[in-house]
């Protein structure tokens, strides 16, 4: 197991947390990451008060942390939602990005458009799982949503990192087809398409990308990074991926066509409705939750993040002798995928145990 140090990374002041302010979702994706969290059911879902906003907004800023971004389920159906926008506005905290699945009333996007600046994230299936009024709906969003500066954005020096519109695809099947998606960026002018593999979610119901299926995946993926590259778009890479599936000729190859490529998880702050705390809500119950208020903001990561070091320090059979593992280029891939082989272990030793009492 590698050290703590190595292990641990603590997020840079001015940064913030993601607010999951909603479980409440109008589509059942089956790679949900939050599955069996969120829901459909308006009377079982989960909202955000703006009494407890205040209280996480309080939190935050003590230690001069003043960006959040909100995330549900589906943000824009929290009963309150404008009213979110608004208080944070008042207590001048910055709504770095919005990530929907683009649905809601377009009247809703063009309110908070005329609010704020913000990066709209939209995450875009296979338009054969939409009706025909939801992906006409979508498109329209699209269209309010979009980047509206006049001219070349290269040779206005304008930095697309801060472009307003972003679309984002998991990828969760060994063939599947992105065309869409490529097609909307170059119908709206996107100019990042965020994407990542498929992790299981904290109770592994999802449809998720393990070793093997990414094995296979991979081909799919560099067909994506040249498709982009084609129509100047660059891939973002959301999520940690196994470095070891890639040959050294490949990675070079991400390197030039992807806008990052992560083999590590950077530290991801996710506030619950009931304003509990989390590495990472794929770990929600596996790592151990604390409470908004209950310790301060840099005591709180302190323990969230030492907590996670078993799991990003522990060597998979595939991962001994890597010097990438070793130097902290690589973790092994998604840490709720990892906390299966940590779990089994812990259950083999603890079953060795009661057998040794026994005898």
């Amino acid at each position: 197991m590698t050290s703590e140090s190595t292990r641990t990374i603590f997020p840079a002041k001015g940064e913030g947390a993601n607010l999951l302010i909603t479980s409440l979702c109008n589509q059942s994706c089956p790679y949900c990451f939050l599955k069996g969290w969120v829901t459909g059911n308006p009377e079982l879902a989960e909202h955000m008060s703006l009494s407890d906003l205040d209280r996480v907004i309080d939190w935050l800023q003590v230690m001069g942390f003043d960006n959040v971004k909100l995330l549900g389920g589906e943000p824009t159906l929290h009963p309150q939602f404008m009213d979110i926008v608004r208080r944070l506005i008042e207590r001048k905290v910055h709504i770095d990005c919005i990530l929907t699945n683009g649905l809601a009333e377009t009247d809703l996007y063009e309110m908070v458009n005329g609010s704020i600046e913000t990066t709209w994230l939209v995450n875009v299936n296979h338009p054969s799982t939409y009706s025909d009024e939801q992906w006409n709906r979508l498109n329209k969003n699209l269209e309010v949503l979009k980047w509206r500066e006049k001219g070349s954005v290269k040779r206005l020096g304008i930095d697309v990192n801060s472009q307003k519109l972003q679309l984002a695809i998991t990828f969760y099947e060994p063939d599947q087809d992105y065309s869409y998606i490529i097609d909307l960026a170059k119908k709206y002018g996107v100019f990042f398409i965020r994407y990542a593999p498929s992790h299981p979610s904290s109770d592994l119901k999802n449809e998720y990308v393990d070793f093997e299926k990414f094995a296979l995946m991979k081909s799919t993926l560099f067909r994506f990074f040249r498709d982009c590259a084609r129509e100047d778009i660059r891939p973002n890479l959301e999520c940690a991926i196994p470095a070891c599936a890639f040959t050294q000729k490949e990675l070079n190859y991400m390197s030039l066509f992807t806008e990052n490529a992560l083999f590590e998880c950077t530290p991801h702050i996710d506030v619950m409705p009931d304003l509990s705390i989390t590495y990472c809500a794929t770990m929600k119950d596996i790592i151990p939750r604390y409470q908004v208020g209950e310790m301060q903001f840099d005591e709180t990561l302190a323990h969230l993040f030492r907590d996670a070091v078993p799991y990003k320090g522990l060597v998979l059979p595939r991962c001994k002798g890597c010097a990438m593992f070793a130097n902290a280029f690589c973790q092994g891939y998604c840490l709720r995928y990892k906390a299966e082989f940590l779990n089994d272990a812990r259950s083999s030793v603890s079953g060795r145990r009661r057998t040794n009492q026994r005898a």
